[in-house]
């Protein structure tokens, strides 16, 4: 079985155990909680899933004094379920045959209660999952399980359950991976990791421990393997030998978690990893081009680069790169004082080209004053990544023209040119200090798990957690005890909102300051929206619901696609005449901010310049 299933499978005898236990039997109770509080603590330590349950279910784990057992019992159950229907086994296991019923299980199980405490624990698991794929597929298999009233109904469900013969827990063996498969695919992971390194070596040896496939022990696994197709999953851990480390599964592994994590008991964190489609046939003939082909090793040269980089040496980048384009340009001192950081000539004239500095929060601030300085029409604005488009419509009347480093990084890229990043880059290896590269691994893991996450109600789960992560990322250092809960009910227990945060800003003159002052703003709510489509202003209402004089009226709304028309008049509303703001975020918006996080900028400047846009449109 594979090692994350196990685990699994685990947790749901653990919440069989804590149905069937009795308040009679407290010390039973205690070792249960104490079993489950000992498989959370593995799943952790081994990093195999991500865990968020409340402070108070750890407390109550850890406890052994039972003050009300069932009202402990049931926020535990409550909890535990919740967090088993949001693990990406539910999405994983959807498409794939002879799974077992795990929803089926955890139905038997809550039918142990009795009735009282089955519809106590079912209407908050229902309130929180009510959009959730599985049990609306369950819902449709056991329609009868939503008319249930009292006992004779339950046990009638029960009996149902029962009947069906689908199986509850895994049952069937781990398929090896025939003995040619495997050398076919060790073969060319040797081979291909040998013309990586070789090609790192003999190209930029001063930086080699940065490339994620140096230096570390890779880890491959097979998954899901249907008709000579599987998921490839490669993972990195970086060793302190000049010397890598193939290790192969010689099974497929019959179910993984969606999020970057370990796939044993391992107690390092992954420090790189890919996860991709394969036919065994066709890619592992050493033609496959993606796997540390030479491009993507310039891909990662490229993020290395941007990642170390001071100001000086993104500028001589930009201008090397104006240059392939056929742009001259003077980086004469005698110009930098009075015109900007670099003169750039073409075709169209010349002009002043200025960096804005990444580590300033008030990019508007230096945009505005930059505006009304003469000659501002021949003025460039240059920043590490792309503006944001809260920005770009900010100074849409603006004479100044705007760029990034990134822009002209990708145009070459896309065009088959990256041999001219590996150039410069190579030339300029000693202008850059390598930093610690954590922020970048995980930023880049946040990227990737949201650009992969499905929209719609099949990904809603996977949103919520993937978007949790992504605020923690970005905005956890800005206070100063950073306490959340995720979703939490209203006092009346009528609104659950998916996350909330406790509003001990750091920062007197941050957006959270702001909002607590203006918008009487104690926690900040956040509300996520996996729709495919913009909002419209049912939807956006919704939200406005969890706000009141003991939160406050601030929110924040996570959604893919942002918002209607009318819905961005009803946003304007709720602002200027019911005084709550709603910010919005959207996918686009969440990978800017990781990106600038990444390299240092304090990306708050993107909530405070929402804000003005919501002023300045009234």
């Amino acid at each position: 079985m594979t090692t994350t299933r196990k685990y699994i499978e685990s947790l749901l005898d653990s919440i069989d155990k804590l149905c069937e236990v009795s308040s009679d039997s407290i010390v039973d109770y205690i070792s249960i909680k104490n079993e489950v509080n000992s498989i959370f603590k593995k799943i952790k330590q081994y990093r195999l899933f991500q865990v968020k349950l409340s402070s108070e279910i750890y407390d109550s784990l850890e406890s052994q004094k039972i003050p009300d057992f069932h009202g402990e019992r049931q926020e535990i159950l409550v909890q535990l379920i919740s967090w088993f229907l949001n693990t990406e086994i539910m999405l994983d296991i959807r498409t794939l045959h002879k799974e077992p019923d795990y929803i089926k299980s955890i139905e038997l199980s809550l039918c142990k209660l009795g009735i009282e405490k089955y519809i106590n624990v079912k209407e908050k698991i229902n309130e929180i999952h009510k959009e959730s794929w599985w049990l609306n597929q369950f819902k449709e298999k056991f329609e009868f399980a939503t008319q249930i009233k009292n006992q004779a109904d339950l046990d009638t469900f029960n009996a149902m359950l029962l009947k069906d013969k689908k199986p509850i827990r895994h049952l069937a063996q781990l398929e090896k991976i025939q003995p040619e498969d495997l050398k076919k695919v060790k073969t060319f992971f040797v081979e291909r990791l040998k013309e990586y390194k070789k090609f790192i070596l003999d190209n930029y040896p001063s930086i080699r421990n940065e490339f994620g496939y140096y230096n570390s022990e890779i880890r491959i696994y097979l998954i899901n393997h249907i008709g000579g197709k599987a998921h490839l999953y490669v993972q990195c851990y970086k060793r302190p030998f000049d010397e890598e480390q193939i290790i192969i599964c010689d099974h497929y592994l019959d179910y993984t978690p969606w999020e970057s994590s370990n796939l044993e008991e391992i107690e390092e964190e992954m420090q790189n990893g890919l996860f991709t489609f394969v036919k065994i046939e066709r890619d592992f003939d050493g033609n496959r081009p993606r796997i540390m082909s030479q491009h993507e090793t310039y891909r990662e040269l490229v993020n290395i680069y941007i990642r170390n980089s001071s100001k000086p040496a993104l500028i001589a980048l930009f201008s090397f790169l104006l240059k392939c384009k056929g742009i001259k340009v003077n980086i004469d001192n005698s110009f930098k004082s009075n015109l900007g950081d670099l003169i750039s000539e073409d075709e169209n004239g010349t002009r002043s080209i200025i960096f804005l500095d990444n580590k300033d929060k008030n990019y508007k601030e230096q945009i505005t004053d930059l505006d009304k300085k003469e000659n501002s029409d021949k003025l460039t604005l240059v920043s590490t990544y792309p503006l944001s488009d809260e920005l770009i419509k900010l100074f849409k009347g603006s004479k100044m023209k705007f760029d990034s480093v990134m822009n002209l990084i990708y145009e070459q890229l896309n065009n088959d040119n990256a041999i001219l990043l590996h150039w410069f880059i190579k030339d300029n290896l000693k202008q850059i200090e390598i930093k610690e590269n954590k922020e970048q691994q995980i930023g880049d893991s946040l990227i990737l798990k949201l650009e992969k996450c499905p929209k719609g109600i099949k990904g809603w789960a996977e949103y919520e957690s993937i978007c949790t992560d992504i605020f923690d990322f970005l905005f956890s250092n800005d206070f100063r005890n950073y306490t959340f809960r995720n979703q939490s009910y209203t006092h009346d227990n009528i609104f659950r909102r998916d996350l909330i945060i406790n509003n001990n800003f750091k920062d007197s003159t941050s957006i959270w300051a702001k909002s607590k002052a203006d918008f009487n703003a104690n926690i900040i709510v956040i509300d996520f929206k996996n729709y495919a489509e913009p909002l419209e202003q049912n939807e956006l209402y919704l939200p406005t619901k969890y706000l009141n004089l003991s939160t406050g009226n601030f929110g924040i709304v996570i959604c893919r696609s942002g918002l209607s028309p009318s819905a961005k008049t009803l946003q304007r509303r709720l602002l200027n005449v019911d005084k709550k703001l709603i910010i919005i975020l959207t996918d686009t918006d969440l990978i800017k901010m990781i990106q600038e996080k990444i390299i240092g900028v304090d990306i708050s400047y993107m909530l405070e310049t929402k804000l003005f846009l919501l002023y300045e449109h009234e």
